[in-house]
């Protein structure tokens, strides 16, 4: 019998949420259980860890080797949802397994009875089902679904799509002891939980461990290190000798029994026998891992294990076991897997591993029935150099993805990977590249003009430029726990981490922060780096050896590159881009490695013979590493040329000269600095910057303000900033960092830790705008650089602009039901795509904006479910719905809003909805973002992207327009504002499904498309998305039911909103049905209450907005509830 049951809530293990499984479901051999007892159809979330348990009453001699039992789960309806799950043996006569869904809907799993060897009936025909639901991907990543290799075979996404870029920091023995999980100890100086989330703040989601460490409980007995033989030294650094282990010194194999026969010492593990104790410490750790986002590069263990020396074949064919052990309690999670931590050029070493990898290799083939893991995360082996000239050449298909580590640790790597994207087509990384800090060796000593910091961003910028697009490790002194630093020449900088120095150490060293910088320059929307091709040897006309690097799309349209720094006297000249068309137009932007911040230089085009020069380098800091950026204007699209915020259109203008005298520019009066209560001013002639910029005031006190008059409204405020000393003519040496402050406008903080040096350098303008709402008759500046706002030195301002439009009055509205009287009138587009058949899209505004399907669109054919009805399906091909002049009554404002569920959100521009691209607006949707366009009559156009949207998801996406700002929101929230002044540019076409430029079309399911001749505010944006949510909820119940009248009495939920618990009042006494779904539609709980005010809980589901439903005597009431 197969009996359900929760695990106990005052068990230890729950209480310290060791483990953060949703459920657990025993499965037992005896009939007689007195556990509470579930349905099945208890649901998880995608991605969410179901735990079985099976309690066998067989008797085994070697529970580890003896039972090699798998599971096959799958979902209905799906034949590519299928997969194989091995059991793991967890202590005593307990057996788990752990299985994910990976899709929302039904699910069922059985044990694969031919894999039962001895009939155990604890396994034979046993099965079970449950419910998934849509995971929420914007608390966790990992939500996005398992890492897998993108279709392009040189990236990686998650299962849904989203581009998956494997950012990661290196501590090989995170995983033990060395680390205590809660607390610091003098090994680490931080606990695991605290470096993770350390890690995690600075954009850094992946992490390289290795799983387990047997040799490390005798490795410090004299001899028995083969890394250093004859000495009683053990792995690593000191302090973590013998502390690779589990809590209470668990170790992960037992020990030889002392009668057993021993390979070379009287001290042995016994890999044939596991221990579950320290492997349920490495649980709690890779679940938080898995909660925070984070990827593990996941090894099974390192390479000086003794294990393929062993003479009994026995133990080398526990290989197999170990592996399996491993997939089956981890392989729950998203992770890159390595099979063995090889990173030695030992004649010896490397062919008795390959001989273990590849025979435990053939016999998962053989379980699973396909090489690969069993929710298909990407399989790797570190290789000493390049897997290219070893795992790939002797175990090709134990590989999905390519690497190099270890070895050289130089720009001989890019070499290495540029040579795996010639010959190879799997994704690549560097896994081990120079570690700063760290001791050198095997010919990889620092390049002359550089130190630890700029060769380890080389080696981070040229090896993803190189070919190493799937992401990059970073890794320093601190990969053991605490330093393993070794001695350095003085030449050499000497030894910079004293050895043992606490890992806390490499948070705030060598700038390893800027590796979250390096994950946002290659994920930037504005470009599509799966196209990119090594072009270093190509394109480059000197690279230093791979020095510098480059990498080019297929068709040249756009590049990525990066030029090392270099601190000499006489540094060598930045080389040119070569061997591109003639005559080319490019956009050329520099990006500071330090910053995450692009700078432009404008458009640079190429000569005669297709050769690029590049400018030079901001500042002409030469001794700073600078990535860089071209795109060409064919790319970037005439409708995106122009993204600056244009000064609008103005009655009212205040400009202040801070620091000067009245001054008139551009026929524009600044007048004498005023308004402000402390401070000093500069006056720097010598900069050539033109006045009000050639002045600026500052404040020694580090803190100052400016106290403005005005009328209550709103204005435009620009601030310009312009650094007059540091790295300025006649000024003090310059640098970032040696000027940082805060601004607040109205205490809303504005400016966190403003840089200007840092984003323009020095001697350059540096203009910011902001909108402000002024309702004290005062406009309050504010500006701090003190050490507890994280500042530097003195904050400075060079000149203020506050600029507005005419404020007329406007009648105060005097009731509730008159704003939704207005609201109705001033929708003048509705198009519900529910026709059933034929070429017309109904206009149900009454305005008669019929549409017309174009070019084999048609209701009968392209017809699908929607989230509200029905819902036409757009192909990506030419397929569009042509509307009439929609935009003629917009040129004071609008909102179009749409439902979408796009099947190719990764995309290029892809038009929903607007009046083309050559004029009035475009809602769009490009590379998993939200794109609005507006064109003005005065200021010209603007088209920016923002927010994040989600393949095979229904989304409500909206776009305002009120002639000053462009607003952005998705599912109701807004996610981006831009500033943007004037009147519409009417456009006498209009579409849905294509922008009218090019092949721009839409792929994907549209549904319930408005237009509104105003902007709408954010709280009416969320309603429409809150009535769109009730519409689907209404609309996907059983139409089979009898037929249920709208309640006109009113039942209402209290507390609402909730912690959890609530009651429902208002309702007749007798039974009733009362459902809860989420956004999504799904039944979260479904139940029949006899009682007055039945209460229900929601303590176990996420934050957010749910819908309830009430069916009793034929009345239907339908409400939300907020659970916080």
């Amino acid at each position: 019998m197969i009996s359900l049951f929760e695990v106990e809530k005052n068990t230890p293990y729950l209480k310290n949420q060791i483990l953060s499984f949703k459920l657990i479901l025993a499965v037992l051999t005896f009939s007689w259980t007195i556990a509470p007892v579930f349905a099945q159809e208890n649901s998880y979330a995608v991605m969410e860890v179901v735990e079985l348990e099976f309690n066998s009453q067989q008797q085994y001699d070697n529970a580890y080797l003896d039972v090699d039992v798998w599971i096959e789960l799958r979902k209905s309806d799906s034949s590519n949802e299928v997969y194989r799950i091995p059991i793991f043996w967890d202590g005593e006569n307990i057996f788990r397994a752990r299985l994910v869904a990976t899709s929302p809907g039904n699910w069922s799993w059985n044990i694969i009875n031919e894999t039962v060897a001895n009939g155990d009936p604890a396994f034979i025909n046993k099965t079970g089902t449950f419910i998934a639901t849509p995971a929420d991907t914007t608390i966790n990543p990992n939500n996005h679904g398992f890492i897998r290799v993108a279709k392009n075979k040189r990236t990686l996404e998650y299962a849904d799509g989203t581009p998956y870029f494997y950012t990661a920091d290196t501590s090989w023995s995170a995983l033990t002891e060395v680390f205590d999980y809660n607390h610091a100890n003098d090994i680490t100086g931080i606990s695991f939980k605290n470096y993770i989330l350390a890690r995690k703040n600075q954009g850094f989601n992946g992490l390289n461990v290795i799983a387990s460490f047997p040799d490390d409980t005798y490795l410090e007995k004299m001899g028995r290190n083969l890394d250093r033989p004859d000495t009683e030294t053990g792995l690593w650094s000191t302090k973590t000798w013998g502390k690779k282990v589990g809590p209470n010194g668990a170790t992960p194999f037992e020990m030889k029994d002392p009668n057993t026969n021993f390979t070379d010492w009287s001290e042995e593990v016994d890999y044939r026998k596991i221990n579950p104790e320290y492997w349920k410490s490495v649980d709690q750790r890779m679940q938080f891992l898995s909660d925070e986002g984070f990827v593990t590069l996941f090894e099974s263990v390192r390479r000086h294990e003794r294990w393929p020396f062993r003479t009994d074949a026995s133990e080398k064919d526990a290989f197999y076991n170990y592996i399996r052990y491993l997939w089956a309690r981890y392989g729950c999670y998203n992770m890159i897997f390595s099979w063995v931590h090889h990173d030695t050029n030992s004649g010896n070493v490397y062919p008795k591993w390959q001989e273990l990898v590849s025979r435990a290799n053939s016999k998962l083939y053989e379980k699973i029935g396909d090489y690969k893991m069993p929710y298909g995360q990407p399989r790797t082996a570190m290789s000493y150099n390049s897997t290219l000239i070893n795992w790939q050449k002797d175990v090709p298909n134990a590989l999905d993805l390519q690497n190099v580590s270890n070895s050289g640790r130089d720009e001989k790597m890019h070499r290495w990977l540029n040579d795996i994207y010639d010959n190879m087509e799997q994704p690549a990384l560097n896994l081990e590249p120079f570690y700063p800090g760290w001791g050198l060796h095997s010919n990889n000593e620092i390049n002359p003009g550089q130190n630890d910091i700029t060769m380890a961003q080389m080696q981070m910028y040229g090896s993803v430029l190189s070919g190493g697009l799937a992401g990059h490790a970073w890794g320093d002194a601190w990969y053991a726990g605490a330093a393993a630093s070794t001695n350095r020449s003085l030449e050499d900088g000497g030894t910079i981490v004293p050895k043992n120095d606490p890992q806390v150490n490499a948070l705030t060293r060598f700038d390893s922060q800027a590796m979250g910088h390096l994950k946002n320059f290659i994920l930037d929307a504005d470009h599509e780096y799966g196209r990119l091709i090594p072009a270093a040897d190509s394109h480059l006309s000197d690279s230093r050896n791979f020095v510098h690097t480059l990498a080019i799309s297929d068709d040249e349209e756009f590049a990525l590159g990066f030029f090392a720094g270099d601190s000499r006297s006489n540094p060598d000249p930045l080389p040119t881009i070569t061997n591109l068309t003639e005559s080319k137009t490019y956009l050329f932007e520099w990006w500071n490695v330090t910053t995450g911040k692009w700078l432009s230089e404008g458009k640079i085009k190429t000569d005669d013979k297709g050769i690029l020069q590049p400018p030079a380098v901001p500042n002409n800091e030469r001794t700073k590493n600078w990535a860089y950026r071209i795109r060409s204007e064919v790319y970037i699209g005439d409708e995106t040329v122009n993204e600056v915020v244009d000064e609008p259109t103005n009655n009212f203008a205040l400009r202040i000269n801070a620091g000067g005298d009245e001054i008139t520019k551009d026929g524009n009066i600044f007048s004498a600095d005023t308004s402000y209560n402390t401070g000093n001013t500069l006056n720097r002639p010598q900069t050539n910057l033109e006045a009000p910029y050639k002045t600026f005031r500052y404040s020694r006190s580090q803190e100052m303000s400016y106290e403005i008059p005005l009328e209550d409204g709103e204005y435009t405020v620009l601030l310009h900033f312009a650094e007059l000393w540091f790295g300025a003519t006649g000024g003090g040496n310059g640098g970032e960092g040696l000027r940082v402050f805060d601004v607040t406008m109205e205490d809303n903080l504005v400016e966190d830790n403003l840089d200007v040096f840092a984003e323009v350098g020095a001697e350059t303008l540096l203009t910011k705008t902001y909108i402000v709402n002024v309702t004290d008759g005062q406009l309050d500046i504010d500006f701090s650089s003190l050490a507890s706002d994280g500042g530097n030195r003195h904050p400075i301002i060079n000149a203020i602009e506050i600029l507005a439009s005419e404020v007329k009055d406007i009648p105060e509205e005097e009731e509730e039901e008159e704003n939704v009287d207005n609201e109705l009138d001033e929708l003048i587009g509705h198009w519900p795509l529910d026709e059933q058949n034929g070429i017309n899209a109904n206009d149900v505004s009454n305005k008669g904006l019929v549409g017309t399907l174009k070019n084999g669109l048609t209701f009968d054919t392209h017809k699908t479910d929607g989230h509200i009805g029905s819902a036409v399906y757009f192909d990506g091909s030419d397929k569009r719905i042509s509307l009439p002049d929609i935009d003629e009554h917009l040129q004071t404002g609008l909102t179009v809003s749409a439902w979408v569920n796009p099947s190719n959100a990764e995309g290029g521009y892809q038009g929903i909805v607007g009046s083309s691209t050559s004029g009035g607006f475009m809602m769009f949707i490009k590379q998993n973002k939200l794109a609005f366009k507006v064109t003005t009559n005065e200021n010209g156009k603007k088209l920016i992207s923002a927010g994040n949207i989600k393949n095979n998801s229904w989304q409500m996406i909206s776009c305002t327009y009120d002639g000053r700002t462009m607003e952005f929101y998705i599912n109701g929230k807004n996610v981006h504002s831009e500033s943007l002044s004037g009147t519409l540019k009417d456009k006498d076409e209009a579409w849905l499904g294509w922008s009218g430029w090019g092949e721009e079309y839409f792929e994907g399911d549209m549904d319930d498309v408005r237009l509104f001749n105003k902007a709408l505010t954010a709280e009416q944006i969320f309603s429409m998305y809150e009535d769109g949510i009730i519409d689907s909820v209404s609309d996907n119940i059983n139409t089979e039911q009898e037929p249920i009248t709208v309640a006109t009495a009113q039942a209402y939920a209290y507390p609402n909103p909730t912690v959890g618990r609530f009651k429902i009042f208002g309702l007749a006494t007798g039974i009733k049905s009362i459902t809860v779904f989420d956004f999504a539609s799904d039944v979260l709980i479904s139940i029949e209450s006899d009682e007055a005010d039945p209460e229900l809980d929601l303590s176990a589901y996420p934050a957010g907005i749910y819908i309830i439903r009430v069916v009793q005597n034929g009345l239907e009431y339908a409400f939300k509830v907020v659970k916080e």
